[in-house]
């Protein structure tokens, strides 16, 4: 098509009537965009404060109409203002504590322990099935207040399992005389035998400040449109004989299509909206939806058919709760070994272990 007939075709539209024009006047402001975004992208000359401007304001105005029409809500707070920051982590590190740590993490001062549990057993938790930012207000537990309660009961945020006799009674290790508590312990619950067993904070080296622990148990709870097997963790405080779960996740593996695994995720959610009317909505995307609730977190999460993590599987559904005030314990403690360790490498590092 030459000059002149582009020329007849745009007198054409023009003169057709409004809508001619308005074709016309969007087809300028596209082009004008364009110009305007390789004029940002180099120095700026003359006729740029007559032209990119308005193209900016443009720009702007239709990013804003756009961000407007999405039905997708995020957090309202962003993820950096949220207190379960997991720092500091390698990236944050100083060259010294990384020197020190490839010279002691085999060594008896064991640099690097608190860090490693941190990001391998802690920051997982949050990171990995949690997206909503926590603040020291969310994070607030009212005792007045019930907590989250799922599958009839059979899983609640806050419970505790009292410790038997026996898995407090520690063992004497021969090689340094010191002591290791059992690693592992079974009761019997609603006619379940339940096995807990430790994950960190049990032997040397330990990677807590204090005498805290985290424990695991799985087990079957009251099965729930094919939810059924939970995954637990269990906080331990310092000198405490009860175990306090914290963290659960219930995944049903099989949701035959995506549209089964979304009038799942919707059913649940519309029973814990009755259920506790109370509780806030803090995330909420295609996906999934987040809840706090008197200091526990709920997340219901699907896998949609056809999405790289679903590629061999069918799609999933997921619901979880998480207790971040127990979570941050946690991580204070960590921190505070961590800078024991530091400060223990330094002082090995310059000759100056005697009598630490």
């Amino acid at each position: 098509m030459n000059a002149n007939e582009v020329k007849d075709k745009v007198t054409s539209l023009w003169k057709s009537g409004k809508k001619g024009k308005g074709i016309i006047i969007g087809a300028v402001v596209v082009v004008l965009g364009i110009i305007g975004s390789f004029m940002d992208s180099s120095e700026p000359d003359a006729t740029e404060g007559n032209v990119s401007e308005s193209v900016k304001e443009k720009v702007s105005d239709a990013a804003k109409t756009a961000k407007s029409s999405n039905n997708t809500t995020k957090s309202t707070a962003k993820k950096d203002k949220s207190i379960l920051n997991f720092v500091p982590n390698w990236r944050n590190r100083t060259p010294e504590y990384r020197e020190l740590f490839e010279k002691f993490r085999d060594e008896p001062v064991y640099a690097g322990t608190a860090n490693a549990a941190r990001e391998a057993y802690i920051e997982s938790l949050y990171k990995y099935d949690f997206q909503s930012p926590i603040t020291d207000e969310m994070a607030k537990i009212d005792s007045a207040k019930s907590r989250y309660s799922l599958f009839g009961g059979t899983l609640k945020a806050g419970e505790t399992i009292e410790m038997p006799a026996d898995a407090l009674i520690p063992e004497i290790d021969p090689r340094d005389n010191s002591k290791i508590f059992p690693r592992s312990f079974r009761i019997t619950r609603d006619g379940q035998e339940l096995e807990f067993t430790v994950d960190i904070g049990h032997v040397k080296p330990a990677c807590f400040a204090d005498a805290t622990q985290v424990w695991r148990m799985d087990y079957n709870v009251k099965e729930f449109m094919g939810l059924s097997y939970a995954k637990t963790k269990w906080y331990r405080a310092p000198g405490s004989n009860k175990l306090e779960l914290f963290y659960a996740m219930v995944r049903a593996e099989h949701a035959n299509s995506s549209k089964a695994a979304q009038e799942i995720r919707t059913r649940m959610a519309e029973a814990m909206k009755s259920k506790y009317p109370e509780m806030t909505n803090t995330y909420k995307d295609e996906t999934s939806e987040e809840y706090i609730y008197n200091g526990d977190l709920l997340s219901l999460k699907q896998m949609e058919q056809g999405s790289t993590m679903s590629m061999f599987d069918m799609p999933w559904v997921q619901v979880g709760i998480i207790t971040p005030s127990i979570v941050v314990k946690i991580l204070n403690s960590l921190d505070e070994q961590d800078r024991k360790e530091f400060e223990a490498a330094k002082k090995a590092d310059s000759g100056a272990l005697e009598n630490f």
